[in-house]
């Protein structure tokens, strides 16, 4: 008793008689399906029929209506919203920015059209992007058909095209409702109601029935370009281009393309022309760019914008014999020499008969052990005992270990040339005389905080073809900036004998998330996103990228031809050992100096001698 109590309490608010008890079950169980089935966490319901009420009293209605809604759906945890016509429609706060997206809106309407038009232009700027939602239109018998039909055809003008509405009769006795037809032409028809009343919200868009999806077009590969097939057919491809393909074929649509203009960059076009409603879609947004006039999709790829820099050259051969010399190696290279001169010279001193210092002892056998721990034969002047023998083998071991160690490294480096360090930022770069090649297109898709640092370090190109062409043709000259354009160069190198270019960790933005604008309220959001999630789940996107290769390959964008010089052996030449030469010519140098010191040594002792006997007697006199 108490349910049928507050049915026909609510019935008495909305001005339905208690005869038709049977429409507000109806009503109540399409409420009930519809929410359920669409995950509704929101009811909305918007009425005018007391705006001659006063404000406290209407407030009281409207809040006995929420809370009756609530009890009777039995949906669980709800929020409820109530909106009336005469609540300007500038002091609101959208609802998107209160609740999410899961909305469900209840409107009753008193048929003139006035107040209609207003509560409803009151309700669709409130619901912001959301006017997709489900809109559940509540008229009186009276209504004409031609009434509903303006309504209904004005709710679709403002994008709102989830609308059924809904006559107390039509609904008991005919089981139908007033549905919008929006594909080929706009219209309302007559339906049945389904069985349990689910699907009441029919897919406008399954079947568009040739509709022009209009967007704005590029050859931009690996997003979007034109491929000619062997049958000289032009097929829109690239992940984008075929995802477009794919949905519009799926849908029966078409695709009407929107030539970008010259001297335009990609993103103003793309804001101006989708704001002003000249275009649906376009090429892929960087989520990171912020425009509150559009809407957008799911993300549809990630990458990075990065630069691709030439491959680094190899160092010159002549420093082959110290480059691979790390610090460490010196480092446990001297410290053993120590080690094995000092315990050596401790031996040396204790089977001595003569005392001597200890660093004499060590200055009398480093060099010694300095030629064994080369792999150079050695010795020593004392008497030899097991000890001596073992730290002889010690030494012998040790020498073997070194030079078997720079051999190995030498002869690697002779075989396989390792590269100069790499470029860690921008000015390394302009170090290495590599320019890094820009243009407005490219910029537009950073933030001009991130590159006003850098803005005098570029190289801009107003012809933002013969950019592509370079990049395309892999001149080493420029650093290039890539996104996905990046694993159809990479998939180009592995032809090449070695390398051109590589991915820097020099990079602009991080983990971008590339998705397609749209219209702040367009019918194609919903059934975009759900689209772009399914073929992304099933790899299709990855799947096109690398197929974009081949095409690519194939319409001679890319060459596999290897431009990269073959590296074969050749012998070292005498600028190869400059170091050594010079070494050994120091080394020889010094050596002459010793023997012509040690030549002439007692002559120089004499002379020195000679002269202190004169400086003495000088001072005498």
């Amino acid at each position: 008793m108490l349910f049928v109590h507050n049915i026909t309490a609510l019935l008495g608010l909305i001005e339905f008689s208690a005869s038709n008890v049977h429409f507000f079950k109806i009503f109540k169980d399409i409420v009930e399906v519809t929410a359920t089935a669409q995950q509704t966490s929101t009811l909305i319901y918007a009425s005018n029929v007391y705006t001659n009420a006063d404000r406290v009293r209407q407030d009281e209605m409207y809040e006995y209506v929420a809370c009756q809604l609530h009890s009777l759906f039995k949906l669980g945890p709800m929020a409820h919203i109530t909106v009336d016509g005469s609540t300007p429609s500038t002091s609101s706060t959208p609802y998107e920015k209160q609740f999410n997206h899961n909305l469900l809106s209840v409107v009753q309407l008193s048929e003139q059209w006035k107040s209609d038009d207003q509560l409803l232009r009151t309700l669709l700027q409130n619901l912001h992007r959301n006017r997709q939602s489900g809109l559940i239109l509540l008229f009186a018998d009276t209504a004409t058909q031609a009434y509903i039909a303006g309504i209904m055809k004005f709710c679709a003008e403002e994008n709102a095209i989830n609308v059924i509405a809904l006559q107390p009769n039509m609904t008991v006795k005919e089981q139908s409702y007033w549905t919008l037809q929006i594909f080929p032409e706009k219209e309302i028809i007559k339906r049945k109601l389904p069985k349990f009343y689910r699907g009441i919200f029919p897919d406008h868009l399954c079947n568009m029935h040739g509709y022009p999806l209009r967007m704005i077009g590029n050859n931009f590969p690996p997003e979007m370009y034109n491929d000619t097939t062997r049958e000289g057919k032009t097929i829109l491809s690239g992940y984008l281009g075929k995802t477009v393909q794919e949905y519009t074929s799926r849908h029966n649509a078409t695709i009407d393309f929107v030539f970008l203009l010259e001297g335009r960059s990609i993103l103003d076009m793309i804001r101006d022309e989708v704001v002003n409603g000249n275009s649906d879609t376009g090429p892929v947004w960087p989520v990171h760019i912020k425009e509150d006039r559009l809407s957008f999709t799911t993300s549809i790829s990630d990458c990075d914008i990065c630069l691709m820099v030439p491959v680094e050259k190899t160092i010159p051969k002549k420093s082959f014999y110290y480059k691979f010399l790390c610090k460490w190696f010196i480092i446990l290279f001297f410290v053993s020499l120590a080690l094995v001169c000092g315990i050596l010279a401790l031996l040396i001193q204790r089977d001595s008969q003569q005392r001597y210092r200890l660093i004499d002892h060590c200055l009398n056998i480093n060099f010694s052990v300095l030629q064994g721990f080369v792999g150079m034969p050695f010795w020593f002047r004392t008497r030899s005992s097991r000890l001596h023998k073992f730290i002889s083998i010690i030494i012998s071991f040790a020498g073997i270990n070194f030079g078997a160690a720079y051999v190995a490294y030498l002869q690697s480096y002779i075989v396989n040339s390792p590269t100069e360090a790499p470029a860690l930022t921008i000015d390394d770069l302009i170090a290495n005389n590599v320019q890094i090649a820009m243009s407005k297109e490219i910029l537009s898709y950073m933030e001009s905080g991130e590159m006003s640092k850098e803005y005098n370090k570029l190289a801009f190109f107003e012809n933002f073809t013969e950019l592509i062409l370079l990049r395309n043709n892999l001149d080493p000259r420029y650093a290039y900036t890539v996104t996905n354009m990046w694993t159809i160069h990479a998939e180009q190198q592995k032809y090449f004998a070695r390398p051109l270019f590589r991915l820097s960790e020099i990079c602009f933005k991080k983990d971008v998330s590339l998705v397609m604008p749209l219209k702040a309220n367009s019918i194609f959001r919903q059934s975009l996103s759900h689209f772009i999630n399914r073929i992304v789940e099933a790899g299709l996107i990855f799947h096109w990228l690398r197929e974009s290769f081949f095409e690519l390959v194939a319409m001679k964008w890319i060459s596999l031809e290897d431009p990269s010089t073959r590296q074969t052996f050749t012998p070292l030449k005498l600028e190869d050992l400059e170091v050594i030469i010079t070494m050994f010519t120091v080394l020889n140098v010094l050596s002459f100096c010793c023997f012509l010191l040690e030549f002439f040594w007692a002559k120089i002792e004499m002379f020195f001698k000679t002269m202190k006997v004169i400086i003495r007697r000088l001072k005498r006199k």
